[in-house]
């Protein structure tokens, strides 16, 4: 977790963080030795045992990989896959994980817990039947118990170091990689260490605000969030950060990409923060927790989400403004921050106001209106925007291609493809979640006749079309999708029109008993917005000017007036 550069000058040390698997795999590395395993070692530096073990792990996490990124396969090689051969794929790789979990449960290390993570972040593929899914260990209970071996695996750390264990530096001829430099254990052990802890804070974090599951590694209802050493380190770089950028806020400052780039980790920071109280508070109000816990909690949220208005939310519409002349990874940064911190905000009220609180949800009336034009306008931005997919096949990698310089810019246009934000997103489990939280507040609008149809209409249909770009594979993606369709307006609308045609006929008919029949087959999608008062009121009004029209051609033209095929 780097806000700035922290002092770190070496390239090689800041490319540590390229690879989340790679400082697994050298945390595992490192633990083996500092616990003093490996006394029967081969010639080669481990016993035969080892090197099968450590060869499984390899590849359960290898799987793990595939298996998540497969959803994504159409982006790459739109051409060449079709939608079925997709399927097939991410149903195969799936099914290849799934059926290894029970061994990576029994194989507990750094590279298990992030393939326990990677899986449970897989989703279910949209041809697997309830039965199969039924029949298998689910993703909530693989976060879980990655959680519990990474508490494990720390305590033990921690034994090794209260213990007294010799802590020496490792030559270079006994890492896995010898460019790296034989840097003393107990400072680039416990600083990776440090960064797989971070990750696993925010799969937690995560975890507990989406999935409504207590946290294990942070227990903050019971101990306060101030009494934990992570979360007082991230109030604290955020306090550093806050002093150092006062002038930015008061004078303005050009923002350059690398400046933008140091906000948004800042804010990103920050913003897990605002998860974690926000999961307090559901937490608190799914316990059943008395009020005095539930008001404290609360109140803990608020002052997060306005310590990030106060720190972050003029240099974010600063980067806002130039986003434009900044690269497709600072887009999809940005993006992603003002998905997760506005969907924080939206999930924690939604609970609120489940839960019946309707003093504490009217406390962040404003806050709430304003996470949800901010989630929508970022869905836009999602739409709008797009990141450079590479398509170089991989044999072309392999052997190191060479391509003429004066080729180069078109064939870099040839093997990359534009795609939107959202089609790319890494969690779009949270993209689903957000617009589930927005199309019900447009239907909350349109009932209380707070919003127009048109405006309605647009929305949902913006909202459609973000799905659409979500990947399809996944069951939870196409379940939404179907949901939402079943419900958008303009089908509904289309519908009811059709239905008005035919009362129309029936009534200039003098058929009275058809229109009754009629009235009661308008669809389903819209008995709702009719049984609401501004709905009712809107319908009504419609087929009442339909009707007092037909009435009035009826008795000036009762022989020529031609009523409408319906």
């Amino acid at each position: 977790m780097c806000f700035r550069d922290n002092g770190c000058q070496d390239p090689k040390q800041l490319a540590l963080s390229v690879s989340i698997s790679r400082l697994c795999q050298e945390c595992d590395y490192w633990m083996k030795r500092v616990q003093g395993q490996g006394m029967n070692l081969s010639e080669e530096g481990e016993s035969p045992g080892e090197i099968d073990s450590d060869r499984q792990i390899n590849h359960s996490l290898s799987c793990a990989v595939s298996a998540f990124s497969a959803r994504w396969l159409p982006l790459k090689e739109s051409s060449a896959l079709s939608e079925l051969s997709v399927m097939d794929i991410v149903e195969s790789l799936w099914r290849e994980v799934r059926r290894d979990i029970l061994r990576v449960i029994n194989r507990p290390c750094y590279r298990s817990a992030l393939t326990l993570f990677l899986f449970a972040l897989t989703p279910i593929p949209a041809r697997v039947s309830e039965e199969e899914e039924n029949d298998g260990i689910p993703a909530q209970f693989c976060v879980q118990v990655a959680l519990q071996q990474v508490l494990t695996l720390r305590a033990l750390q921690k034994s090794l170091e209260f213990n007294g264990s010799k802590v020496t530096s490792i030559s270079s001829a006994t890492l896995p990689n010898a460019t790296t430099s034989p840097a003393p254990v107990t400072r680039d052990f416990l600083g990776i260490e440090s960064m797989i802890y971070w990750a696993a804070m925010t799969f937690d974090t995560s975890s507990s605000l989406t999935l409504n599951t207590k946290s294990l590694l942070s227990p903050g209802l019971s101990l306060g969030l101030e009494q934990e050493p992570s979360w007082r380190l991230v109030r604290t770089c955020t306090n550093v950060f806050h002093e150092e950028t006062e002038a930015w806020r008061a004078q303005g400052i050009h923002i350059t990409e690398e400046r933008a780039n140091q906000i948004i980790a800042s804010a990103a920071s920050w913003k897990l923060f605002v998860w974690k109280a926000a999961a307090l508070v559901k937490e608190a109000l799914r316990e059943g927790r008395e009020d005095e816990t539930v008001q404290v909690a609360f109140d803990t949220a608020v002052d997060a989400i306005n310590q990030y208005s106060l720190t972050y939310h003029d240099l974010l519409i600063a980067c806002e403004r130039r986003i434009q002349f900044f690269s497709h990874k600072t887009k999809l940064r940005w993006y992603e921050l003002i998905l997760h911190y506005n969907l924080s905000i939206l999930v924690m009220l939604d609970a609120v106001e489940i839960a019946g609180r309707m003093d504490l949800l009217e406390k962040l009336k404003v806050v709430k209106a304003d996470a949800e034009g901010s989630l929508f306008n970022c869905l836009i931005f999602g739409l709008n925007n797009h990141y450079l997919v590479p398509r170089r096949p991989a044999g072309e990698e392999q052997h190191g291609i060479q391509l003429a310089e004066e080729d180069g810019r078109a064939a870099a246009l040839e093997l990359t493809r534009k795609v939107p934000l959202i089609a790319i997103d890494p969690y779009p489990h949270h993209v689903v979640a957000g617009v589930r939280i927005l199309w019900k507040a447009v239907e909350r609008d349109l009932e209380n006749d707070w919003l127009d149809y048109g405006v309605a209409e647009h929305m949902q249909d913006t909202m459609l079309n973000a799905l659409k770009l979500l990947p399809q594979a996944s069951k939870s993606v196409q379940t939404v999708r179907q949901q939402a369709e079943a419900s958008f307006i303009r089908n509904s609308l289309d519908n009811t029109h059709y239905n008005v045609e035919r009362l129309k006929h029936a009534f200039i008919s003098g058929t009275p008993a058809q229109m009754r029949i009629l009235s009661a087959k308008l669809p389903a999608g819209k008995q709702r917005w009719i049984a609401t008062g501004s709905g009712r009121t809107k319908f009504l009004g419609t087929l009442k000017s339909i009707i007092l029209q037909c009435s009035a051609q009826r008795e000036s033209s009762p022989e020529g007036y031609s009523a409408p095929t319906p």
